[in-house]
């Protein structure tokens, strides 16, 4: 039982660390290996420099980027790009006025070695 709590005890000192993200209404993820709809916050999420706080995006959010994507991003998308906040890991490069929403929304372009293009949602 004692190697048990041993074993979770990391994890669990993670959790109550991230309470300034949860306080938010956010989740901390490795903003490397996972997309946000919405702003990801550094300094809200115990442990490495890759876990950011993402903001939730609720009903609003996701309506105004489905009409971004069919209405604004096609410069980016045409381009091999995806639009998406700039606080979100881009393995290329963000090009402005190519995408739809605020000036915060950029359009990431991959670099020509990534082969593991795009990050899922």
């Amino acid at each position: 039982m004692l190697s048990f709590v041993l074993l979770l005890l990391p994890f669990i000192s993670t959790v109550a660390a991230d309470t300034e993200c949860t306080k938010l209404g956010g989740t901390c993820y490795n903003y490397r290996l996972r997309r946000c709809w919405n702003d990801m916050l550094e300094g809200k999420c115990h442990g490495h420099s890759d876990r950011r706080c993402c903001l939730p995006c609720h009903l609003y959010c996701k309506m105004n980027e489905h009409m971004w994507i069919i209405f604004k991003d096609r410069a980016c998308l045409l381009n091999k790009g995806i639009c998406q906040f700039s606080t979100n890991y881009c393995s290329g490069s963000y090009t402005n006025y190519k995408c739809g929403g605020p000036s915060s929304r950029q359009c990431c372009l991959p670099s020509k070695m990534n082969p593991s293009w795009p990050l899922t949602r």
